[in-house]
């Protein structure tokens, strides 16, 4: 059984920012925006590469709220982004269906005969270690250290070093143990 898929839209969201047609043409112009990873990063991190190219997350005012951008991971407000984009590249029309969740709905099209796919290697993985992080030092940390790493009412103000030690200490022991 086959099935004819349509590619009516596009969006994207890269170092270039999140226009297709300067996209497009820079794309086709050979234009690069990878370059070294700069050097005060290492001081947090080993990482295995050398390179990058960072990408700012733009901030669609009409899509998300200001408290939205906060709890939503910058891999998830990039995926809607892109999307929102290729639903209008498409000529398509979205307006919020419910304004507490913020749910939109594309006008004239039956949701029943509508898909989107939306792929990501490693998106949410910003969200992911932040949570662990805060989990790590929660279950490893003494609570005289725990009292000083948080502010009134729990706030998280850990360093990037104290971060970084405390995932490797980690990591070591579920080494040694074989947990994961």
């Amino acid at each position: 059984m086959s099935h004819r898929v349509f590619v009516t839209g596009l969006g994207v969201v890269s170092g270039f920012g999140d226009d297709l047609e300067k996209f497009w043409f820079d794309c086709l112009a050979g234009a690069c925006l990878v370059e070294a990873i700069p050097s005060r990063w290492h001081q947090f991190a080993d990482y295995r590469s050398t390179i990058w190219s960072p990408v700012q997350v733009p901030q669609w005012p009409n899509l998300f709220s200001r408290i939205e951008r906060m709890q939503h991971d910058s891999a998830t407000i990039m995926a809607v982004g892109a999307a929102q984009a290729a639903l209008t590249h498409a000529g398509f029309t979205t307006e919020v269906s419910d304004r507490k969740s913020n749910a939109r709905r594309i006008l004239g099209i039956d949701p029943q005969r509508c898909a989107a796919f939306v792929g990501s290697g490693v998106g949410g993985v910003n969200s992911f270690m932040v949570n662990h992080a805060h989990q790590v030092l929660a279950s490893s940390v003494s609570g005289a250290e725990k009292a000083r790493l948080c502010g009134v009412g729990g706030g998280f103000r850990a360093s990037e070093h104290t971060v970084r030690e405390t995932l490797r200490a980690d990591d070591q022991r579920c080494n040694a143990t074989g947990r994961i």
